[in-house]
């Protein structure tokens, strides 16, 4: 899945053809969106909390869903302030026995991942579609067993936004994100990155 996702995110930085008509669809607006996405990497689990031992090995594996809500407000002719939230969820196995014996099985409890992001988003007019990348600052909050971790990191987006009405929008973007957990419990990584295909609809006014 990843390798379709990226040429498609790569396509952005091409350049098109634009029209009049095309490039005031496209000009930055307040909006509201809701998107659907995908977990898609591999976050490391503290082996201790997984069950397997301080020296175990464990892992949220397979793929995640997410939703995310967000929005943008205009500052410039193509920059916009943007705000996201999200909260996903993924399973989680442990690989590894504290004697080194290699196991394959689900713990039954899921890691949580909760992230806000704050950034901002630059737009750009294509033939059919807008093209809009952008920079993130964010806190995320890891949570599994009943243990907890918030700390900083940084994301970064790309996207295609199809105009449907005069004021709704599909759109598709892939998301990367890389938060420092610096090993602290329930991770067991000093950085855990994820990247998110998603699609959903906006709201412009």
């Amino acid at each position: 899945m990843r390798h379709i996702w990226i040429p498609a995110a790569l396509t952005l930085f091409l350049p098109v053809e634009t029209s009049a008509q095309s490039a005031r669809a496209c000009e930055p607006r307040v909006a509201i969106g809701a998107a659907a996405g995908l977990l898609t990497v591999d976050v490391p689990i503290d082996p201790a909390l997984a069950g397997v031992g301080r020296f175990g090995l464990a892992t949220a594996t397979g793929t995640g869903l997410e939703g995310a809500v967000q929005t943008t407000v205009p500052i410039a002719a193509d920059w916009s302030l943007k705000a996201e939230l999200g909260a996903g969820a993924m399973a989680v196995a442990q690989e590894r026995d504290e004697t080194g014996n290699y196991v394959r099985r689900k713990t039954g409890d899921d890691v949580t991942i909760q992230r806000l992001q704050v950034g901002l988003q630059h737009r750009r007019a294509g033939l059919r579609s807008c093209g809009y990348s952008s920079l993130e600052v964010g806190l995320y909050r890891y949570g599994y067993r009943g243990t907890a971790l918030n700390v900083p990191g940084a994301a970064g987006t790309v996207g295609l936004e199809v105009p449907r009405s005069g004021s709704g929008a599909l759109f598709v973007e892939v998301g990367v994100s890389v938060a420092l957990t610096r090993l602290l419990a329930p991770t067991s990584a000093e950085l855990v990155a994820n990247i998110r295909p998603a699609v959903g609809w906006r709201f412009r006014f």
